[in-house]
């Protein structure tokens, strides 16, 4: 009976602490129409509202040279698609290769002149 006691607390040890309660992954995303510091602006208020959760906010970077933003997220809590959706969502199209997410069409004709105006 003992071993037994042994046996189910040895395994139950193992699978308790093997459980992940969080992955910590980084992307790096394309977002061709981000080329000014109002365009970081909005995509960075994006991603505070449609991804708080599971995306480190203080991780985040900004590349305006390249057009990308780095993106440290949680994939626990929030896939990276869902990341990129934000950005679209905030009328900026993602990654144009291989797989693009086109803007938000109404959030994109509502972005300020001075983003529309570097959109390619």
């Amino acid at each position: 009976m003992k071993n037994i006691f042994i046996t189910i607390s040895l395994l139950l040890t193992l699978v308790v602490a093997g459980c992940r309660t969080q992955d910590i992954r980084t992307v790096e995303i394309e977002v061709p129409g981000m080329q000014c510091e109002l365009c970081v602006e909005r995509v960075r208020r994006a991603l505070a509202q449609h991804a708080t959760e599971g995306v480190k906010a203080d991780k985040t970077e900004f590349d305006l040279a390249a057009r990308r933003v780095r993106v440290t997220y949680d994939s626990m809590v929030i896939a990276s698609k869902n990341i990129e959706f934000s950005i679209a969502a905030a009328g900026y199209e993602v990654n144009t290769t291989p797989y693009p997410i086109p803007a938000d069409p109404t959030a994109a004709a509502a972005l300020p002149a001075t983003c529309r105006e570097h959109r390619d």
